[in-house]
């Protein structure tokens, strides 16, 4: 039987989040709109913003780890 590898290319990862938003934190830390609007100038594709979308809107993340707090099930690669 010949099987298939399946490849979900929406699949984000922390990596490809990395990139696109790790320059916006600064001493104060960033908000969650300041992380959305630092992918979307990089070029961010939409799976990504739809994942930073769901980081809680209370607060600001005081460095880029503070993000995998709210999005624990994204895989590094």
């Amino acid at each position: 039987m010949n099987e298939e590898r399946i490849v979900n290319t929406d699949r984000v990862t922390r990596m490809e989040i990395l990139d696109a938003v790790e320059d916006v934190f600064g001493p104060s830390g960033a908000a969650k709109a300041d992380i959305i609007d630092r992918a979307e100038c990089y070029g961010a594709r939409p799976a990504l913003i739809e994942v930073l979308a769901r980081l809680d809107e209370a607060g600001r993340c005081a460095t880029v780890r503070n993000l995998w707090k709210d999005l624990p099930d994204v895989p590094i690669e």
